[in-house]
């Protein structure tokens, strides 16, 4: 039988911060790996996520990749640990020049700024023409059924890279979702959701951007684009 660990009834220990966040730290490579592979990401990406924790220790052929992304999580852990030294705390960065130094502590605001925007009220969307019909001005008409998990949507429109379906059930906007096309190859995807606005009839349209198309899925994608495109 399954258990929440809300629903033990025991003392559980309490682990010191830094002996947590150590855990945490070893654990991570593991369990990112099998995030990255689940989402079908690609290679470069995969080896990226897995190994920048251990980036000297890595020997693949995506090194550069892996090396740039070590980097940044050491930018990141950095800064979130002294954020009152803030640019001179980057010196304990190796590789970083001066000028990668001042560019990085320039963009900390506007990241701040940007994150910020998403703690604010939802924002109310008005049906209009694109909305109602399911067709944005870029896209063409399409029809199969879409999946994700156990909703079933209605697949009205198509561009390069967006898919818009229809149906009873939101998404959330800025979130990533898997996605089953039953067109002819069906195709299976993750996808990010780019808007998520609520026609007259009371369903939702949904526009989707295809996230790390890659291999036979990225080849079926291109299929489907340039067999429905009018």
């Amino acid at each position: 039988m399954l258990v929440g660990l809300e629903d033990l009834h025991v003392d559980l220990p309490v682990l010191p911060a830094t002996t947590w966040k150590v855990f945490v730290d070893k654990l991570q490579p593991q369990f990112t790996g099998v995030v990255a592979e689940r989402w079908m990401l690609p290679a470069p990406i995969t080896d990226a996520i897995r190994h920048c924790m251990q980036a000297r220790a890595y020997e693949g052929p995506h090194r550069a990749l892996v090396d740039l992304v070590a980097a940044v999580v050491k930018v990141i852990a950095v800064l979130d640990r002294s954020p009152e030294t803030g640019v001179a705390a980057l010196l304990e960065v190796p590789g970083l020049s001066r000028d990668e130094r001042y560019r990085i502590g320039a963009m900390v605001r506007e990241i701040a700024d940007f994150m910020s925007s998403f703690e604010g009220p939802p924002a109310k969307h008005e049906a209009h023409s694109a909305v109602e019909s399911g067709v944005a001005q870029d896209s063409w008409p399409v029809q199969f059924r879409v999946q994700h998990k156990h909703e079933s949507y209605a697949a009205c429109g198509l561009s390069a890279n967006t898919v818009t379906i229809r149906g009873t059930q939101p998404l959330a906007a800025n979130w990533l979702v898997p996605l089953e096309l039953h067109c002819d190859p069906p195709i299976d995807m993750l996808a990010n959701v780019k808007s998520c606005e609520r026609a007259s009839d009371g369903s939702y349209i949904i526009t989707a951007q295809p996230f790390g198309l890659d291999g036979k899925a990225k080849q079926q994608w291109f299929e489907l684009i340039q067999r429905t495109r009018p």
